[in-house]
């Protein structure tokens, strides 16, 4: 359900499951779904019993973050973003959320900064390249947008979609 992007039902669905043998995995799907339902405090209580649990893991300290920003976009929680990103450079999550974080904030250069270098945003997963799409958008960069989209390593079909929504989402911003 969480991958159909139908949180509401993953949410339900994971408070049913009777004596789940790996409990801290519905715990951290649940984490998720509860934030995609805006109940960021939830999802911020799960996530704060599961880092007790597994405190040096890097995707909680990220969702952890996240939610916090989410919760409350202050400098600080920001801060907190990029400390996480420069501490595992090589890890494209850090990146995402740091750009994720600046695009929310309409700080779309700096999102386009944090995806890394520009000649390797075709190879990010394709919510990086989204990020990277809508902030040049946002940034008057519409050819780049596109040509960032061309190379994107998608199904012909999905990428003629994403074409298709850039270039109306371009069209119809609204400047």
């Amino acid at each position: 359900a969480l991958a159909c992007q139908r949180p509401a039902e993953a949410h339900a669905a994971l408070a049913t499951l009777p004596n789940d043998p790996q409990p801290e995995r519905a715990a951290d799907l649940d984490s998720i779904a509860l934030a995609e339902l805006g109940r960021v405090d939830e999802a911020l209580a799960l996530v704060a019993s599961l880092r007790q649990l597994h405190p040096s893991s890097f995707a909680l300290r990220l969702r952890e973050a996240d939610l916090t920003f989410r919760k409350q976009p202050t400098a600080e929680s920001l801060t907190a973003i990029l400390a996480l990103a420069a501490e595992h450079p090589g890890d494209c999550r850090g990146n995402m959320l740091a750009a994720r974080a600046f695009a929310s904030l309409q700080q779309h250069d700096d999102a386009l900064r944090a995806l890394g270098p520009e000649s390797s945003w075709g190879t990010l997963p394709l919510e990086g390249v989204m990020i990277g799409i809508r902030s040049l958008q946002a940034a008057n960069r519409p050819q780049d947008a596109l040509d960032l989209l061309d190379k994107t390593p998608v199904a012909p079909g999905e990428a003629a979609a994403l074409r298709a929504v850039t270039t109306e989402d371009f069209m119809t911003a609204d400047w």
